[in-house]
């Protein structure tokens, strides 16, 4: 497939999945941490983990999707007045996103998977999930669980930083730049 020329709008495909996706983790970084108030061992923290597990998953195989569909329709090229630095940088934060959108609930699922509380994962209440491969019958899993559990919680903050960045920058092209950069992702013409 060939490239598009610089400064062209993404796809409507790409930029679906760009606002869903980024819909989903924003609430789930709020909801992630207003779960984890809920009170231990009630309905409703059950509930609120059931519900973090199935966005999680979603944003996972939609993620798993958006990479596949990114390597069989490469991105327009980048804004051509951007220095070499901006370039860097913005490569470098969309290659992080792909990489952690796809780590960050993989962690969480391996997390649910090796919990010594064995609660089943029952995806949006339409059917069990199974466990992540090969981690829940670990006999001692307490420690995989805390490395787990710590790795999808710092990632979950390293995606926060990023999503921070990603905002900053939009708006700086919008606003200041006023390049176009934003209107290459917003939906519509």
């Amino acid at each position: 497939m060939t490239r598009e020329p610089e400064g062209k709008k993404y796809n409507s495909v790409a930029i679906a999945f760009h606002w869903v996706i980024a819909v989903l983790v924003i609430f789930m970084l709020f909801w992630g941490r207003y779960m984890t108030d809920l009170p231990k061992g009630s309905y409703e923290r059950l509930e609120g983990f059931q519900l973090h597990f199935s966005i999680g998953i979603t944003i996972l195989l939609l993620s798993v999707l958006r990479l596949i569909w990114r390597l069989m329709n490469p991105a327009p090229k980048l804004i051509p007045t951007m220095k070499k630095h901006e370039k860097i940088l913005a490569r470098g934060t969309h290659y992080l996103f792909y990489g952690l959108l796809i780590i960050l609930p993989l962690a969480g699922w391996a997390t649910v998977s090796t919990s010594s509380l064995d609660v089943p994962i029952i995806f949006f209440d339409l059917f069990q999930w199974p466990w992540f491969p090969g981690v829940h019958d670990i006999e001692n899993r307490k420690i995989i669980y805390e490395v787990f559990k710590e790795m999808h919680v710092t990632i979950g903050w390293l995606v926060l930083g990023l999503v921070v960045l990603h905002v900053l920058a939009a708006i700086r092209h919008a606003l200041i730049l006023k390049d176009g950069a934003l209107k290459r992702m917003w939906p519509g013409k």
